[in-house]
């Protein structure tokens, strides 16, 4: 999680959830007190004087495939929109309040009808679903990649992160854009902008280079993404050369990005040889390319895996192999209810 300093009267804003298959990296976030409770656990405080919503929230697609972005409003004033398409390359704008709280997250192979309904059945999408209707007034069927948010924290203090608690099912980027006159626009950019793509086949080569204009296809040069006082940079979610991204490397291969999910919290286990006896080991077996993983505890819901009752301290709260494997591929991510 990443707690960050918010001016109130700031005039330009800008947080950026960016889903991308192409690039794996990591970079660094700010650390919390193990103690601190979520941000997402606790209301908004009220504000005594509330504006009408101005902060933009843009949710961009950087996928192959189609997405449907979902959005669930937890407290504050509700975007106009909570579900909508967004082809290859699309981007949608909207309005939030400065005390807004929610989880972003996208779904797949998704169809509607005319009216945002499901054509057959409850569900409309094959990763998740909200109901089976277009625009979400609730959250995503799991396994969900999350990007949470909480604009007002309390004492100026604006909270998010990405979260694999409930599971993964699409690589999920958040860039926060400082404004030019907050305390942000002096902190170093990849210290602000968590990423998590645990898919295979989309690990950047060992040689690739976000800032050099040959070798980057998503690159934000204008002002509105740039950091502040750097208009001109070449930048990559929210990054640039002064500042990279803290590529992961060789600590995480395409096959350790294929392999990371435990055999038996596949959404999807490849086909059991032997007389449906799992094999041991399992490196052999081909697993699918698109394969969405449930948490530990999601798929079980044990309490030493969710961390409640005796678990609930940091003490007895202890990463499980899913959580393990999560943070492996997705260091900036959270795997487990700590």
């Amino acid at each position: 999680m990443s707690g960050v300093r918010w001016p109130r009267r700031s005039s330009w804003r800008t947080l950026e959830l960016i889903s991308t298959y192409l690039y794996a990296f990591s970079t660094i976030t700010i650390p919390q007190p193990a103690v601190a409770l979520h941000h997402l656990k606790a209301r908004s405080p009220p504000l005594l004087q509330k504006r009408a919503p101005d902060l933009p929230l843009v949710v961009s697609n950087n996928c192959d495939e189609t997405i449907w972005p979902g959005i669930e409003t937890q407290s504050g004033d509700r975007p106009e929109s909570q579900g909508f398409k967004l082809e290859p390359g699309e981007s949608r704008r909207q309005l939030v309040a400065e005390d807004w709280q929610g989880r972003v997250w996208g779904r797949t192979n998704c169809t509607f009808d005319e009216d945002g309904n499901a054509v057959n059945g409850p569900r409309a999408c094959l990763s998740g679903d909200c109901r089976g209707v277009l625009d979400c007034e609730a959250g995503g069927d799991i396994p969900v990649t999350l990007a949470e948010f909480t604009l007002n924290g309390g004492d100026d203090q604006c909270y998010y992160d990405i979260s694999l608690v409930d599971g993964y099912n699409v690589p999920l980027s958040i860039i926060m854009v400082a404004p030019e006159n907050g305390t942000l626009s002096s902190m170093p950019t990849n210290r602000t902008n968590p990423s998590c793509i645990a898919t295979k086949g989309h690990m950047a080569s060992p040689d690739f280079d976000p800032y050099n204009s040959a070798s980057s296809q998503f690159v934000r040069s204008n002002a509105s993404f740039a950091p502040a006082g750097d208009s001109d940079a070449q930048t990559f979610l929210g990054t640039n050369s002064s500042f990279p991204l803290a590529f992961v490397g060789e600590s995480v291969s395409d096959d350790a990005v294929a392999r990371w999910c435990p055999w038996d919290l596949q959404v999807s286990p490849p086909w059991k040889p032997g007389e449906g006896v799992y094999p041991y080991p399992d490196d052999g077996i081909e697993r699918p390319v698109w394969n969405p993983c449930l948490s530990a505890c999601a798929k079980w819901n044990r309490d030493e895996d969710c961390c409640r009752n005796d678990h609930d301290e940091p003490g007895t709260c202890h990463p499980s192999l899913y959580s393990r494997h999560a943070k492996k591929v997705c260091p900036d991510a959270y795997s487990y209810g700590e």
